[in-house]
């Protein structure tokens, strides 16, 4: 049995332990030192958001912290311009032309145990920062992004099943992205643009399901393989002149299908509404393989000589202009304007039947229309 002055150590240990459990605030937090952060071991949860001081330096872990219901985000930095820092979580900026300055100092960013989070992570301006690690975090109520980190190399989200926005955008130096791979069944939107990555096709096997998709900006890449059996609402694509664009499965459906700036694209057996290629740089362009287009835009490819198009669509709007060296009669499957608007060029004899507008102009105007 315990002596009494044991027992009374015990419990003067026991009610300091209390005093400084009540002196941890568990509801909103603004971390100014790894020391804010290490207070916070023993709130699993935290009632409010977390917000990271402008004005904190280094390498930052928040440990023991597994559920954030409100937001984790970084305090706006400021600008040498005019430009209102205010709104920068949900509006933020083109950071490639902001001269910015008092940025937090953010080296390394870890949460170790963090699961979910019921709004936002938002991550801006951060300019040293070169490493986001959170390998537990499954699920992001609204958005997840990270936009404007001139030093950013690494983001590592091996778990993250689910978000409403996931947004990488002016990340120059990102070399490694980490995201699951054949686990989420449905993802919302994805926005990645001005990044330093050379592959993107892990993105295509993260899901079965995507809301909508926005590759932009790809200076690195040279080759974007989609390689997924799954589900687009919309499927924007806009290389740097020369991205070889591959799809590699069949039985894919995209609402709205749209490619520019790329060299080549290769085409399966998809299923898509809305077709649109503009501003591309290849000689040729066989979407034969594409099902269901209604609505077809092709416009302004400097380089394109031969175009195949799909028999037998529903199209109601069409426009093939601006590509001035595309040749109306190349050859048997690809693009022959007879073969679609008839020998006289009359929109009666076309194999447009159900299309409302159309829009046809070329080197062929004169002698076809």
């Amino acid at each position: 049995m315990a002596s009494p002055q044991r027992v009374r150590k015990t419990l003067a240990l026991l009610g300091l332990y209390c005093l400084v459990c009540a002196a941890i605030d568990c509801k909103s937090v603004y971390i100014q030192s790894q020391g804010d952060a290490d207070a916070l071991q023993s709130c699993e949860t935290i009632a409010g958001s977390v917000t990271i001081s402008k004005s904190y330096r280094g390498d930052l872990t928040l440990p023991g912290v597994k559920s954030i219901q409100g937001s984790l985000t970084t305090e706006p930095c400021q600008s040498d311009s005019s430009t209102d820092t205010s709104d920068w979580q949900t509006d933020p900026p083109d950071f490639r032309n902001l001269v910015l300055n008092n940025c937090s100092g953010l080296a390394h960013f870890v949460a170790p145990d963090l699961n979910q989070v019921s709004q936002d992570v938002v991550l801006i301006a951060q300019l040293n920062l070169t490493s986001v690690t959170l390998p537990k975090l499954k699920w992001v109520g609204t958005t997840f992004s990270l936009d404007g980190m001139p030093e950013l190399a690494s983001v590592s989200v091996p778990s993250l099943l689910g978000f409403g926005r996931f947004n990488l955008f002016y990340t120059p130096k990102l070399q490694n992205l980490e995201v699951p791979q054949h686990q989420a069944q449905s993802l919302g939107s994805i926005s990645i643009g001005y990044t330093g990555l050379d592959d993107l096709g892990s993105l295509f096997l993260w899901s079965t399901r995507y809301d909508s998709v926005a590759l932009s900006g790809l200076s690195n890449a040279s080759q974007l393989y989609i390689n997924t059996t799954g589900t687009f609402r919309s499927l924007d694509i806009t290389g740097n002149g020369l991205l070889a664009v591959h799809a590699t499965q069949s039985g894919v459906t995209v609402g709205s299908l749209s490619v520019a700036g790329a060299g080549s694209l290769t085409t399966q057996p998809w299923n898509v509404a809305s077709f649109s290629a503009v501003g591309n740089t290849f000689s040729r362009l066989d979407i034969t393989a594409i099902q269901g287009i209604e609505n077809l835009d092709v416009r302004d490819n400097a380089y394109m000589e031969l175009l195949g198009l799909p028999q037998g669509q529903n199209w109601t709007n069409v426009a093939i202009t601006g590509n001035p060296v595309l040749d109306p009669g190349s050859a048997v499957g690809h693009f022959d304007i007879t073969t679609f608007l008839g020998a006289t060029g009359s929109a009666s004899a076309a194999q447009f039947p159900s299309a409302s507008s159309f829009e046809f102009e070329g080197p062929f105007r004169t002698e076809f229309l």
